[in-house]
Formats: C-alpha cells, sequence, structure tokens
C-alpha cells in the first residue's frame, strides 16, 4: 500500500543505513532522502572512521526495501566526528557530492575532510580545488576544515564568504579576498588559531557575527574604506593589536573588539558618531592601556559616547607617532 507518507512500510521520517552512511526519508512521491550520519545512534567509534573509505563518495540514490530514493539534501551535522579533532594521527578523507543532491545545510561541518569534489552536472553546487561553492561560485561555501595548504586566493567570481566557510581551519595562515566581496558571513573564519594574514576586499561592507572570533595570530587587518557594518563579536577574543576604523562605518554591534586583550591602539576616522548604530560594550573586557586616536577637534565628542567611554588615553590621530 502507498500512501503520500508511507510506501509499504516506510514512513517520512524513518532512518537507516545503506553501504557505509546513514540517511533519513524526507519525501514520498518522490521518493527522496536526505544524508544525517557517519554514525549510528549508539556512537561512532575510531574503528568505525578508520573503516571509511579515504574517498566518501555520496550516492545518487540508495535502496531501502528495495525502493530507489534520490539523495537530495545533506544536514549540517551529518559529517560531524568531534572525536577527530582531538586525533590528530586520523587520516583526512575527501568527500565526493553527487549531481542529486540540490540543499547543503549551512554550518556544514568537515572536521575531517581535507577536499571537496562535487558533480559538474550538479544544479546548485560546484568545486574548485576542492573548495564547496554555489553553481556559479559567487558563494565560497566550505573550505575543507582539514586542508593542509597555507594560503588561499579566493576566486574572483566570489561575493560572498558564507557562514563557516573557514571555520576551525587551523593549517591556513593567510587568505586573499577578491575586490568583488561584499558580504563576509557569521563564523566565516572563526577559530582560526594561525590566520596571521587577511586582505579584505576593497568593495567589502559587512563583517559578520564572530567572523574571526579567536584568531590568536591575527595581530593586524585593514579595514577598507568600503566598510559598513561591523557585526557582534565579530572580532572578539582575536589577537588583534591595533585596529583602524574607517569613516564609512555606520554600524558596530555589541561585542565587535569584545575581550581583545592585547589591542594597544584604536584609530577611529567616524566623524560624526551620533550617525552611528553603536551595540553595547564594542570594546568591552580590552585590558588597559589601550589609546583611542580621533579626528582633530573630536576629543570631547567622543568621550560623551558610552560606548567610546573605557578609553582613558584618548588622544587626537595627528599625535600618533
Amino acid at each position: 500500500m502507498k500512501t503520500n507518507n508511507q510506501i509499504g512500510s516506510t514512513r517520512l521520517g524513518d532512518e537507516f543505513q545503506f553501504e557505509y552512511l546513514y540517511y533519513r526519508v524526507i519525501s514520498i512521491s518522490p521518493n527522496e532522502v536526505s544524508l544525517i550520519s557517519l554514525r549510528t545512534k549508539v556512537g561512532f567509534q575510531e574503528e568505525d572512521y578508520n573503516k571509511l573509505p579515504l574517498e566518501i563518495i555520496i550516492p545518487e540514490y540508495v535502496l531501502l526495501e528495495g525502493v530507489a530514493y534520490s539523495v537530495v539534501k545533506i544536514e549540517k551535522d551529518s559529517l560531524d566526528w568531534e572525536k577527530y579533532k582531538e586525533d590528530e594521527d586520523i587520516q583526512a578523507r575527501s568527500l565526493v557530492i553527487p549531481r542529486s543532491v540540490t540543499l547543503i545545510k549551512e554550518e556544514l561541518n568537515t572536521c575531517f575532510l581535507f577536499w571537496i569534489e562535487v558533480s559538474e552536472d550538479n544544479p546548485n553546487y560546484s568545486s574548485l580545488d576542492g573548495v564547496l561553492f554555489n553553481k556559479d561560485k559567487t558563494e565560497l561555501i566550505c573550505y575543507p576544515t582539514d586542508c593542509k595548504n597555507e594560503h588561499y586566493s579566493i576566486p574572483n567570481s566570489v561575493k560572498s564568504i558564507g557562514t563557516n566557510a573557514f571555520f576551525w581551519c587551523k593549517s591556513l595562515c593567510s587568505v586573499e579576498l577578491p575586490n568583488s566581496v561584499k558580504l563576509i558571513e557569521e563564523r566565516a573564519c572563526g577559530y582560526c588559531e594561525n590566520l596571521s594574514s587577511v586582505k579584505l576586499s576593497a568593495s567589502l561592507e559587512t563583517i559578520g557575527s564572530v567572523a574571526f572570533t579567536n584568531c590568536d595570530s591575527l595581530y593586524h587587518i585593514n579595514l577598507p574604506s568600503s566598510l559598513k557594518t561591523i557585526e557582534e563579536w565579530a572580532f572578539s577574543e582575536s589577537g588583534l593589536r591595533s585596529i583602524e576604523i574607517p569613516k564609512s562605518v555606520v554600524c558596530i554591534k555589541a561585542g565587535a573588539f569584545g575581550g581583545v586583550f592585547k589591542l594597544t591602539s584604536v584609530v577611529s576616522h567616524i566623524e560624526n558618531l551620533d550617525k552611528v548604530d553603536f551595540g553595547d560594550y564594542i570594546f568591552s573586557f580590552t585590558k588597559k592601556p589601550c589609546s583611542l586616536y580621533v579626528s582633530k577637534g573630536r576629543i570631547e565628542h567622543y568621550k560623551s559616547f558610552e560606548a567610546w567611554n573605557c578609553f582613558a588615553d584618548v588622544k587626537e590621530i595627528e599625535e600618533i607617532t
């Protein structure tokens, strides 16, 4: 018997194993499943991981009770395996995504991948040099966490850096954005502990929340004159020693530079603070001494704003030595 929610004994939401991966039924007529896990509900041990092939190939179709289902979706936690982060002796894998997959959830965890390959026939996604993009390569979706390259230059076609795109990439030391990029989404480069050099786009407008959080080796970054918005905790707990804020900025949200304990110099070119949307404690937990440099004649203007009154040492930019 077949209904809209059932084929034989198979129902929507049923979970099952096919070969070495785990799936969930998300549609019946058309018959479709999503990839949900590398492991069973009872856990995933090291010996289970070692049974995975070095090249993990997601099939276009899987079988359940003799019925074919198309694999159309990859869930955000489906590739997660926390234990891998703690065991450097475990060999990384590559991932092959078929043409049938038309939806990849944000926050894709790739902690054990060094390469992602997408079928050329896929209508929504593509890959280049092992990196995942949307079809026309205007969005960089995911740079594999375990890629060992120290430098990466983003292709000129890219306009946005997706959520978690470079998250936790420990080997990455430098990244260069083309001038086409206008948006860096949340957590894009978070926890890249060895990232020491970032060349931002000359047309960048928004840096997303916690985009560079916990980037311990990032001592300095040049913010472009096109920048308008710095979201919550964008550079929180990073290694910044100094920062220069361009006059183009119209919004700095809560904790944008919070917990930046080694910050010693802030230069702000913002002329009229009344026209800027400030969140709470944008420099919260910043240890003193940290000097603030502002435009000529604007010292008292800055001191009158709560968002900036954490600086005891406020000087004019002309005094920078």
